[in-house]
């Protein structure tokens, strides 16, 4: 069962973002979820699935969670796993920075993200592969770990 509380800290900090965080939390109460604004108080890096299977050598969840803070990736990470997509919060602000890498484009004002609700950690649906519970993600080693990707031989 997922349930979004309004006394959960990680789901004020995401709802604050948006001009009526009630409607995240009702969007989550409904387990569904939340369309919240980036560029607020955290910009999103898209990355293509293969980014973070290649970079773990996994397609499993669990042992992808493992992996991720060994590649310095310590902060919250959502997994779509119909687009095959995961979208990694960022610094607001970095997209001003950011050159979009081949399979990673930053996105900010303008771009609203699915957010799922905070507890939900597994499919089906959009779930959260790295709890939004860590202070946001490492611009510079997210950045390193899509290069190693980019540019590593094909296996």
């Amino acid at each position: 069962m997922i349930l979004a509380t309004t006394d959960h800290e990680a789901a004020r900090r995401l709802a604050a973002v948006d001009r009526h965080p009630e409607l995240a939390f009702a969007d989550w109460a409904r387990g569904s979820m939340a369309m919240l604004p980036a560029g607020r108080g955290w910009d999103v890096v898209r990355l293509d699935g293969d980014v973070l299977h290649t970079a773990t050598r996994s397609r499993t969840p669990e042992v992808m969670r493992s992996v991720l803070p060994e590649l310095g990736i310590t902060g919250p990470v959502i997994h779509d796993p119909r687009m095959d997509v995961h979208y990694a919060l960022v610094p607001a602000g970095t997209a001003e920075d950011w050159d979009d890498l081949p399979h990673a484009r930053c996105l900010s004002d303008g771009h609203y993200i699915g957010v799922p609700a905070v507890e939900r950690i597994c499919a089906p649906g959009a779930y959260w592969l790295t709890r939004p519970t860590e202070p946001l993600c490492d611009v510079a080693a997210l950045r390193a770990l899509v290069a190693a990707v980019s540019t590593a031989p094909e296996e």
